[in-house]
């Protein structure tokens, strides 16, 4: 993840289908020059990696 982000944090790690799996969703910054759809073809290319999924959102500023 390093090559692709500037910043990145765990913000949610659950277990589904029983405990067989681990659900992981990260908050992501990429770095300059890089993209969304290079970073999610480079995840996909890594075998154990299932239901892959990416979500856009704005970041919001309360005041």
């Amino acid at each position: 993840m390093s090559e692709y982000c500037k910043s990145f944090a765990l913000v949610t790690l659950r277990e589904v289908s029983q405990g067989q799996r681990l659900d992981y969703a990260y908050h992501i910054k990429l770095r300059k020059g890089k993209s969304y759809e290079g970073f999610m073809a480079r995840l996909k290319d890594i075998h154990d990696l299932q239901g892959l999924s990416l979500m856009m959102q704005e970041s919001t500023v309360d005041i």
